[in-house]
Formats: C-alpha cells, sequence, structure tokens
C-alpha cells in the first residue's frame, strides 16, 4: 500500500491510498520495508505546492522515513536504514538508491529513529559550536526541533533560555532542560535579562515575525539570530535599533543545504552518534497508513504534543 498525490491541494482532495505492485529493483537500488515515517511541517507544504522542492505527481509522498532492507547487497540486506529524503515514505515498501540512504549502526526504535533525520540534525547544526556554559535563546520550544535542541544542549552543557506561546507549556519545557522559560510576549526579553546576568549570542528561530524580533531584543551587540523556520508565515525580522546600531544578525538555516555540503558519510556519522548517546525526540502518536487523514489532523491540531508518525506495517481496516 502506499499513499499517491495526484496534484497539489487540500489533503482530502489531492491523497489517496491505493494498492500497488512492488517496484523493479535495478542495480545500486535498494527495496525497503518502511517501518516509521513521521508527518513533518515540510509534508504539508509538498502537498499544498508551497515548499522549495517540489513533490512530483503523481508520486508518493513523505519526506523522511526508516525501515528495513528486504533486498540489497550486502552490507545492507536486512540492515535498519533511513530513506533517502524527499524519497517517498508513506508506502509500506519503497525501492530507493543507495545514494542517500543511511544505514543505521546500532538497534533504535525506528519510530524513534525516524525523527532524528531532520529534526535531530537540525537541531545539532543550530547548536554547533557553542562552548559549554555559554546561552542560547529559542523560540518555538515545544516544537520538534526544540525537543532535540533541549536534549542536545543538555548532553553539551549549553543553557537554554527557551520561550512557548502557551503559559502551561513551561514547566515541561524546564522539566525538559531549560534553564528559563517563558511565556513568548513582548516583556519576556527584559525579563530574562534580569534573570540570567549573562550574555546571550545565539538565537534559534522557528517562528518568524514579531517573535524574531524578540529574540534580537535579548541578544547581546553583535549577536546572530538563526532562523530555521516560521510558523507564524511571517518573514523573520530584526529591528532597525538591532540590527543597525547594536550589529544583530539574521541568518537563514535549510538542513538541504548543509546535507550537500557535509555529504552521506559525515551526516550518517552524526545521526549515528545521536542513536548510540540516546537523544530522542518526542511522539506524539502513531497512525496506519489508511488513517491518513486523522493523522493529518492530528499533526495540525494545537492539542498534539510531539511528533505524528505513519508506520506503514500497521493496518487498522
Amino acid at each position: 500500500m502506499r499513499v499517491v498525490q495526484r496534484g497539489f491541494g487540500r489533503p482530502a482532495d489531492v491523497l489517496s491510498l491505493e494498492a500497488s505492485a512492488p517496484d523493479v529493483l535495478h542495480p545500486g537500488q535498494l527495496r525497503v520495508q518502511v517501518e516509521a515515517a513521521p508527518i513533518l511541517p515540510m509534508d504539508h507544504l509538498r502537498v499544498r505546492g508551497l515548499y522549495p522542492l517540489a513533490q512530483e505527481t503523481p508520486g508518493v509522498p513523505g519526506s523522511v522515513g526508516v525501515g528495513r532492507v528486504l533486498e540489497g547487497p550486502d552490507p545492507w540486506l536486512g540492515s535498519r536504514v533511513v530513506l533517502p529524503m524527499r524519497s517517498g515514505s508513506w508506502a509500506s515498501e519503497r525501492v530507493v538508491p543507495v545514494d542517500g540512504t543511511l544505514r543505521l549502526t546500532h538497534e533504535v526504535d525506528p519510530v524513534a529513529a525516524s525523527l532524528l533525520r531532520v529534526n535531530g540534525l537540525t537541531a545539532q547544526a543550530l547548536l554547533d559550536g557553542l562552548d559549554r556554559g555559554s546561552w542560547v535563546a529559542m523560540n518555538a520550544a515545544t516544537g520538534g526541533v526544540g525537543t532535540f535542541v533541549l536534549a542536545l544542549a543538555r548532553r553539551m552543557g549549553v543553557n537554554v533560555v527557551a520561550v512557548a506561546r502557551r503559559e502551561e507549556a513551561l514547566e515541561g519545557l524546564r522539566e525538559a532542560g531549560a534553564a528559563l522559560a517563558l511565556v513568548d510576549d513582548d516583556g519576556w526579553p527584559e525579563a530574562a535579562r534580569q534573570a540570567l546576568g549573562e550574555p546571550v549570542h545565539r538565537a534559534l528561530d522557528g517562528v518568524g515575525g514579531a517573535s524574531t524580533e524578540r529574540l534580537g531584543a535579548l541578544l547581546a551587540d553583535g549577536g546572530r539570530i538563526v532562523s530555521f523556520g516560521a510558523m507564524s508565515r511571517e518573514s523573520p525580522r530584526v529591528r532597525v535599533s538591532d540590527g543597525v546600531y547594536r550589529g544583530v544578525l539574521l541568518q537563514g538555516f535549510w538542513l538541504n543545504r548543509l546535507d550537500r555540503m557535509r555529504g552521506d558519510f559525515e551526516t550518517g556519522r552524526i545521526l549515528n552518534r545521536m542513536v548510540e548517546l540516546g537523544i530522542e525526540g518526542r511522539v506524539d502518536s502513531t497512525w496506519a497508513l489508511d488513517d491518513l487523514h486523522a493523522a493529518l489532523e492530528r499533526d495540525r491540531s494545537p492539542e498534539r504534543r510531539g511528533r505524528v508518525v505513519l508506520v506503514p506495517g500497521t493496518v487498522w481496516s
């Protein structure tokens, strides 16, 4: 079984679950039984035709997946692997190229491993270069990337100022390792400054708009905001007083560009190190393929707490 996308638009209009014959396996390819495929923000955008790397139609959506190799050369046969990015993971089985496939060298739960490829590796890159004892500020702290940032920062000895939209989320952020957790309102930068007494030189922005401005207001002169998303659907921005007079910089980050620069070997090494250290994200729920539309609704629900993951081998109907 596989999800097939025909056109762009609302998922209910363009996505359908279809039975299909197995794809032909050619040299240089692997046949993979897909075990877990998280639903990511980019998946919603690709279904609607709003992502820079467009989904082919007709085609199988799904940007990330983990599975077991059923057919292929040694040493791949029987291995658990991370599928190449955007190879169509919303299916029970996929034929994928060896190039871009990452072999997992440690036993790991496939659902947990499926969160590493985008959220985990993005968090690792956002924290890269920070020294033990330094401070970083982050909005969207309860999101998929934010969960990994907190887990990695705790291990690195980096202190996190985490801001979230909801008061009720703050206790969970503290339990996850945030040194300071605040509601993302106009007053939090000044409250953080008074509480810290330490300069903050890096901020991580997954929201955009006025939330980015507030991160900039907290940063020390010459600090840097790294923008990795825009949940508000507004462009990130910095106040003139911060950008011009205090030298606060705004830098964009896209994992796709980093992947191209460092290659499969280095990407796989970092990913496997995270598995070895037991760095995990937060799973909200798992769903069978034939519950796809309910899973997509859950992913967009304000009640969601963690990542929604498709488990293609499970069929309820």
